[in-house]
Protein backbone atom coordinates (compact mmCIF):
# COMPACT_ATOMS: atom_id res chain seq x y z
CA UNK A 1 0.00 0.00 0.00
CA UNK A 2 3.10 2.39 0.18
CA UNK A 3 3.46 4.78 -2.59
CA UNK A 4 -0.49 4.50 -3.06
CA UNK A 5 -2.20 7.20 -4.22
CA UNK A 6 -5.95 8.37 -5.35
CA UNK A 7 -5.40 8.92 -9.00
CA UNK A 8 -2.91 5.95 -9.82
CA UNK A 9 -5.67 2.90 -9.73
CA UNK A 10 -9.66 3.11 -9.99
CA UNK A 11 -9.00 1.55 -6.54
CA UNK A 12 -9.37 4.14 -4.02
CA UNK A 13 -6.70 3.69 -0.69
CA UNK A 14 -9.02 4.15 1.90
CA UNK A 15 -11.50 1.96 0.15
CA UNK A 16 -9.47 -0.65 -0.73
CA UNK A 17 -10.70 -4.55 0.22
CA UNK A 18 -9.43 -6.16 3.08
CA UNK A 19 -10.18 -8.59 5.47
CA UNK A 20 -8.96 -9.39 9.07
CA UNK A 21 -8.88 -12.84 10.98
CA UNK A 22 -9.08 -13.91 14.54
CA UNK A 23 -8.07 -17.44 15.63
CA UNK A 24 -9.93 -18.52 18.27
CA UNK A 25 -7.33 -20.50 21.14
CA UNK A 26 -8.53 -22.09 24.16
CA UNK A 27 -7.44 -19.61 26.19
CA UNK A 28 -9.76 -17.18 24.53
CA UNK A 29 -12.85 -18.81 25.93
CA UNK A 30 -15.10 -16.80 28.05
CA UNK A 31 -13.80 -13.49 26.28
CA UNK A 32 -15.75 -11.49 23.37
CA UNK A 33 -15.61 -10.68 20.50
CA UNK A 34 -16.77 -7.02 19.19
CA UNK A 35 -16.99 -6.04 15.88
CA UNK A 36 -18.65 -3.42 13.95
CA UNK A 37 -19.33 -4.32 10.23
CA UNK A 38 -19.68 -7.85 8.64
CA UNK A 39 -18.00 -11.12 10.21
CA UNK A 40 -18.21 -14.67 9.13
CA UNK A 41 -18.17 -16.34 12.19
CA UNK A 42 -18.14 -20.39 11.67
CA UNK A 43 -20.92 -22.28 12.21
CA UNK A 44 -22.41 -25.52 11.90
CA UNK A 45 -21.23 -28.16 9.44
CA UNK A 46 -18.14 -26.33 8.28
CA UNK A 47 -19.52 -23.65 7.20
CA UNK A 48 -19.64 -19.48 7.80
CA UNK A 49 -22.87 -17.86 9.46
CA UNK A 50 -22.32 -13.60 7.92
CA UNK A 51 -23.10 -11.62 10.97
CA UNK A 52 -23.73 -8.02 10.20
CA UNK A 53 -23.38 -4.45 12.89
CA UNK A 54 -24.18 -0.92 12.03
CA UNK A 55 -22.68 -0.50 15.57
CA UNK A 56 -20.23 -1.98 17.49
CA UNK A 57 -21.94 -5.31 18.99
CA UNK A 58 -19.92 -8.74 21.16
CA UNK A 59 -20.48 -12.00 20.68
CA UNK A 60 -19.07 -14.35 23.54
CA UNK A 61 -16.40 -17.30 22.93
CA UNK A 62 -17.56 -20.36 23.95
CA UNK A 63 -15.83 -23.32 24.06
CA UNK A 64 -17.03 -24.54 20.89
CA UNK A 65 -15.16 -21.50 19.03
CA UNK A 66 -12.01 -22.96 20.21
CA UNK A 67 -9.49 -23.55 17.10
CA UNK A 68 -11.59 -21.79 14.74
CA UNK A 69 -11.00 -18.81 12.70
CA UNK A 70 -13.41 -15.52 12.19
CA UNK A 71 -12.54 -13.47 9.61
CA UNK A 72 -13.92 -9.70 9.40
CA UNK A 73 -14.55 -8.61 5.33
CA UNK A 74 -14.12 -5.08 4.45
CA UNK A 75 -15.73 -4.44 0.99
CA UNK A 76 -18.54 -1.98 1.02
CA UNK A 77 -17.26 0.42 3.71
CA UNK A 78 -20.64 0.52 5.41
CA UNK A 79 -20.21 1.33 8.20
CA UNK A 80 -16.41 0.28 7.95
CA UNK A 81 -14.90 -2.82 9.66
CA UNK A 82 -13.93 -2.61 13.19
CA UNK A 83 -12.96 -5.22 15.44
CA UNK A 84 -11.44 -5.84 18.85
CA UNK A 85 -11.40 -8.62 21.75
CA UNK A 86 -12.58 -7.97 25.15
CA UNK A 87 -10.81 -10.28 27.05
CA UNK A 88 -12.34 -12.49 29.94
CA UNK A 89 -11.26 -11.63 33.39
CA UNK A 90 -8.61 -14.87 33.78
CA UNK A 91 -6.98 -13.47 30.50
CA UNK A 92 -6.66 -9.66 31.65
CA UNK A 93 -5.23 -11.04 34.79
CA UNK A 94 -2.61 -12.98 32.76
CA UNK A 95 -1.97 -9.61 31.16
CA UNK A 96 -1.54 -7.64 33.81
CA UNK A 97 0.32 -10.19 36.11
CA UNK A 98 3.09 -10.18 32.71
CA UNK A 99 3.15 -6.22 32.52
CA UNK A 100 3.65 -5.82 36.66
CA UNK A 101 6.45 -8.72 36.41
CA UNK A 102 8.20 -6.61 33.58
CA UNK A 103 8.44 -3.33 35.71
CA UNK A 104 9.39 -5.22 38.91
CA UNK A 105 12.24 -6.71 36.50
CA UNK A 106 13.18 -3.32 35.34
CA UNK A 107 13.33 -2.08 38.74
CA UNK A 108 15.84 -4.72 39.71
CA UNK A 109 17.80 -4.04 37.02
CA UNK A 110 17.44 -0.47 38.14
CA UNK A 111 18.76 -1.27 41.66
CA UNK A 112 21.16 -3.37 40.65
CA UNK A 113 23.01 -0.17 38.75
CA UNK A 114 22.33 2.32 41.56
CA UNK A 115 23.76 1.97 45.15
CA UNK A 116 21.11 3.07 47.64
CA UNK A 117 23.24 3.27 50.46
CA UNK A 118 24.80 6.45 49.10
CA UNK A 119 22.27 9.87 49.47
CA UNK A 120 23.20 11.24 46.00
CA UNK A 121 22.61 7.47 44.35
CA UNK A 122 18.91 7.68 46.18
CA UNK A 123 17.59 10.57 44.26
CA UNK A 124 19.44 9.86 40.65
CA UNK A 125 17.55 6.09 41.48
CA UNK A 126 14.47 8.49 42.16
CA UNK A 127 15.04 10.52 38.53
CA UNK A 128 15.98 7.78 36.69
CA UNK A 129 12.65 5.73 37.46
CA UNK A 130 10.26 8.62 37.01
CA UNK A 131 11.99 9.50 33.75
CA UNK A 132 11.65 6.17 32.50
CA UNK A 133 8.41 5.76 33.65
CA UNK A 134 7.14 8.62 32.07
CA UNK A 135 9.01 8.08 28.78
CA UNK A 136 6.39 4.85 28.96
CA UNK A 137 3.20 6.12 29.60
CA UNK A 138 3.79 8.86 26.79
CA UNK A 139 4.43 6.21 24.30
CA UNK A 140 1.42 4.15 25.76
CA UNK A 141 -0.73 7.21 25.23
CA UNK A 142 0.71 8.14 21.78
CA UNK A 143 -0.43 4.70 20.94
CA UNK A 144 1.10 2.11 18.59
CA UNK A 145 3.23 -1.18 20.21
CA UNK A 146 6.48 0.56 20.89
CA UNK A 147 7.02 -0.95 24.41
CA UNK A 148 5.53 -4.34 23.30
CA UNK A 149 7.71 -4.65 20.60
CA UNK A 150 6.38 -3.20 16.92
CA UNK A 151 5.15 0.03 16.08
CA UNK A 152 3.67 -0.25 12.77
CA UNK A 153 4.23 2.64 10.20
CA UNK A 154 1.56 4.33 8.53
CA UNK A 155 1.19 4.76 4.57
CA UNK A 156 2.54 7.86 2.93
CA UNK A 157 5.47 8.26 4.77
CA UNK A 158 9.20 7.46 4.31
CA UNK A 159 9.07 5.18 7.24
CA UNK A 160 8.38 2.07 5.22
CA UNK A 161 10.90 2.79 2.60
CA UNK A 162 14.02 3.36 5.51
CA UNK A 163 12.86 -0.07 6.83
CA UNK A 164 12.58 -2.01 4.01
CA UNK A 165 16.26 -0.89 2.99
CA UNK A 166 17.35 -2.20 6.25
CA UNK A 167 15.79 -5.39 5.88
CA UNK A 168 17.47 -5.41 2.11
CA UNK A 169 20.71 -4.90 3.42
CA UNK A 170 20.69 -7.29 6.49
CA UNK A 171 19.35 -10.08 3.53
CA UNK A 172 22.63 -9.40 1.62
CA UNK A 173 24.67 -9.56 4.76
CA UNK A 174 22.85 -12.83 5.50
CA UNK A 175 23.40 -14.08 2.26
CA UNK A 176 27.24 -13.06 2.53
CA UNK A 177 26.60 -10.53 -0.52
CA UNK A 178 28.80 -7.39 1.32
CA UNK A 179 29.11 -5.92 -2.06
CA UNK A 180 25.28 -5.35 -1.78
CA UNK A 181 24.85 -4.95 1.85
CA UNK A 182 27.36 -2.00 1.90
CA UNK A 183 25.51 -0.78 -1.76
CA UNK A 184 22.35 -0.35 0.58
CA UNK A 185 20.22 -0.96 -2.32
CA UNK A 186 20.62 2.66 -3.90
CA UNK A 187 24.06 2.94 -5.93
CA UNK A 188 23.63 6.41 -5.19
CA UNK A 189 21.77 7.69 -1.98
CA UNK A 190 18.99 9.35 -2.30
CA UNK A 191 17.32 8.39 0.99
CA UNK A 192 19.06 9.39 3.93
CA UNK A 193 21.57 7.18 3.35
CA UNK A 194 22.93 5.49 6.87
CA UNK A 195 19.46 5.28 8.43
CA UNK A 196 19.00 1.62 6.79
CA UNK A 197 22.38 0.56 8.16
CA UNK A 198 21.39 1.41 11.67
CA UNK A 199 17.69 -0.46 11.01
CA UNK A 200 19.57 -3.13 9.79
CA UNK A 201 21.86 -3.33 13.13
CA UNK A 202 19.19 -3.14 14.95
CA UNK A 203 17.37 -5.92 12.95
CA UNK A 204 20.30 -8.01 14.06
CA UNK A 205 20.16 -7.30 17.57
CA UNK A 206 16.59 -6.66 18.56
CA UNK A 207 14.70 -8.51 15.92
CA UNK A 208 11.47 -7.45 13.87
CA UNK A 209 11.15 -4.86 16.63
CA UNK A 210 11.06 -1.49 17.36
CA UNK A 211 13.35 -1.58 20.23
CA UNK A 212 16.71 -0.81 18.77
CA UNK A 213 15.36 2.59 17.00
CA UNK A 214 13.19 3.21 20.31
CA UNK A 215 16.65 2.82 21.98
CA UNK A 216 18.61 5.62 20.88
CA UNK A 217 15.31 7.93 20.79
CA UNK A 218 15.05 7.71 24.49
CA UNK A 219 18.78 8.76 24.55
CA UNK A 220 17.99 12.25 23.39
CA UNK A 221 16.19 13.76 26.81
CA UNK A 222 19.60 12.43 28.19
CA UNK A 223 21.77 14.58 25.36
CA UNK A 224 19.42 17.57 26.64
CA UNK A 225 20.58 16.85 30.10
CA UNK A 226 23.91 16.63 29.62
CA UNK A 227 23.87 19.33 27.01
CA UNK A 228 22.37 21.47 29.92
CA UNK A 229 24.33 20.33 32.56
CA UNK A 230 27.43 21.16 30.85
CA UNK A 231 26.76 25.48 30.67
CA UNK A 232 23.74 25.65 33.38
CA UNK A 233 23.28 24.39 37.09
CA UNK A 234 22.66 21.31 37.84
CA UNK A 235 19.40 22.49 39.05
CA UNK A 236 18.38 24.48 36.57
CA UNK A 237 19.44 21.97 33.89
CA UNK A 238 16.96 19.76 35.52
CA UNK A 239 14.28 22.03 35.06
CA UNK A 240 15.45 22.46 31.56
CA UNK A 241 15.41 18.86 30.90
CA UNK A 242 11.74 18.39 32.59
CA UNK A 243 10.30 21.19 29.85
CA UNK A 244 11.90 19.53 27.18
CA UNK A 245 9.97 16.28 28.55
CA UNK A 246 6.96 17.32 29.56
CA UNK A 247 5.91 20.70 27.70
CA UNK A 248 5.15 20.52 24.21
CA UNK A 249 4.97 24.42 23.79
CA UNK A 250 7.91 24.37 21.91
CA UNK A 251 7.54 21.59 19.63
CA UNK A 252 8.10 23.42 16.34
CA UNK A 253 11.44 24.60 17.73
CA UNK A 254 12.34 21.32 17.83
CA UNK A 255 12.74 21.77 22.06
CA UNK A 256 9.92 19.08 23.00
CA UNK A 257 10.57 15.68 23.05
CA UNK A 258 7.06 14.71 22.05
CA UNK A 259 8.54 16.07 18.11
CA UNK A 260 11.09 13.13 18.40
CA UNK A 261 8.79 11.04 19.13
CA UNK A 262 6.28 11.48 16.33
CA UNK A 263 9.81 11.22 14.21
CA UNK A 264 9.77 7.62 15.63
CA UNK A 265 6.29 7.12 14.55
CA UNK A 266 7.27 7.81 10.92
CA UNK A 267 10.13 5.73 11.11
CA UNK A 268 12.44 8.71 10.27
CA UNK A 269 15.95 9.28 10.94
CA UNK A 270 16.66 12.67 12.63
CA UNK A 271 15.96 11.67 16.33
CA UNK A 272 19.17 9.26 15.84
CA UNK A 273 21.28 11.95 13.95
CA UNK A 274 20.44 14.66 16.27
CA UNK A 275 20.77 12.53 19.17
CA UNK A 276 24.53 11.92 18.07
CA UNK A 277 25.16 15.76 17.16
CA UNK A 278 23.95 16.72 20.37
CA UNK A 279 26.29 13.96 22.19
CA UNK A 280 29.27 15.46 20.30
CA UNK A 281 28.49 18.30 21.32
CA UNK A 282 28.47 18.14 24.80
CA UNK A 283 32.13 15.69 24.56
CA UNK A 284 33.35 18.78 22.76
CA UNK A 285 32.45 21.54 25.07
CA UNK A 286 33.98 18.96 28.19
CA UNK A 287 36.76 18.57 26.34
CA UNK A 288 38.00 21.97 27.00
CA UNK A 289 39.55 21.68 30.19
CA UNK A 290 41.70 18.61 29.21
CA UNK A 291 45.55 18.49 28.31
CA UNK A 292 46.02 18.06 24.86
CA UNK A 293 46.11 14.49 24.27
CA UNK A 294 42.66 14.29 26.36
CA UNK A 295 41.30 16.63 24.01
CA UNK A 296 42.53 14.98 20.88
CA UNK A 297 41.04 11.34 22.28
CA UNK A 298 37.19 13.50 23.10
CA UNK A 299 37.38 15.04 19.38
CA UNK A 300 37.90 11.19 18.14
CA UNK A 301 34.61 10.00 19.51
CA UNK A 302 32.95 13.40 18.91
CA UNK A 303 34.05 13.52 15.46
CA UNK A 304 32.84 10.47 14.93
CA UNK A 305 29.46 11.26 16.41
CA UNK A 306 29.53 13.97 14.06
CA UNK A 307 30.09 11.59 10.89
CA UNK A 308 27.15 9.29 12.06
CA UNK A 309 24.90 12.70 12.63
CA UNK A 310 26.04 13.80 8.85
CA UNK A 311 25.46 10.20 7.36
CA UNK A 312 22.08 9.84 8.63
CA UNK A 313 20.77 13.35 8.05
CA UNK A 314 23.08 15.36 5.43
CA UNK A 315 21.21 18.89 6.19
CA UNK A 316 23.37 18.68 8.84
CA UNK A 317 26.35 19.35 7.11
CA UNK A 318 26.24 23.41 8.14
CA UNK A 319 26.24 22.82 11.68
CA UNK A 320 28.99 19.77 11.67
CA UNK A 321 31.38 22.37 9.36
CA UNK A 322 31.01 25.34 11.96
CA UNK A 323 31.95 23.11 14.82
CA UNK A 324 34.56 21.59 13.23
CA UNK A 325 36.11 24.67 11.86
CA UNK A 326 35.74 26.08 15.86
CA UNK A 327 37.62 23.00 16.80
CA UNK A 328 40.59 23.63 14.52
CA UNK A 329 40.80 26.64 15.53
CA UNK A 330 40.87 25.74 18.99
CA UNK A 331 43.44 23.16 18.50
CA UNK A 332 45.10 25.66 16.95
CA UNK A 333 45.26 28.22 19.90
CA UNK A 334 45.95 25.23 22.26
CA UNK A 335 48.65 23.77 20.35
CA UNK A 336 50.22 27.97 20.45
CA UNK A 337 49.72 28.39 16.58
CA UNK A 338 51.15 25.27 15.69
CA UNK A 339 48.60 22.58 15.25
CA UNK A 340 49.55 18.89 15.97
CA UNK A 341 48.92 16.96 13.27
CA UNK A 342 46.59 14.64 14.11
CA UNK A 343 44.51 17.11 15.67
CA UNK A 344 44.22 18.88 11.97
CA UNK A 345 43.39 15.34 10.56
CA UNK A 346 40.52 14.86 12.82
CA UNK A 347 38.10 17.25 10.98
CA UNK A 348 38.18 14.60 8.56
CA UNK A 349 36.33 11.83 10.01
CA UNK A 350 33.60 14.56 10.59
CA UNK A 351 32.78 15.31 7.09
CA UNK A 352 34.04 11.85 5.85
CA UNK A 353 30.38 11.15 4.64
CA UNK A 354 30.57 14.32 2.59
CA UNK A 355 33.12 12.70 0.38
Amino acid sequence: MYNWYDGRSDVKRKEMPFFVMYELSDASVGSALCWRGVVFWPGAGGGFDRLANGAWDCRAITAADAGRQVYGIAVSYDPPLAMRLDPSTALWSSAVVEDLTKAVAVLCIVLLIFDLRIAGERRRTAMVVGVGAGLVVTLELLGGNAIGGWWPYSGGNDGLTHEGYGHIVLDAAVRGDWREALRGNETVYWHMPGLRYVRALGSVFFGDTSFGFLTIVLAVPAAFYLLFRTVLPVRMALIMAAIFLVFPISSPFGFSFLSYIDLFQRGLGEAIAYAAFLFALVIYLNAAGRDFDGILRSALWANALLALALFIRPNLGPGTIVFLVGYFLFIAARAKGKPHRRGTRLPAIGVGPVS
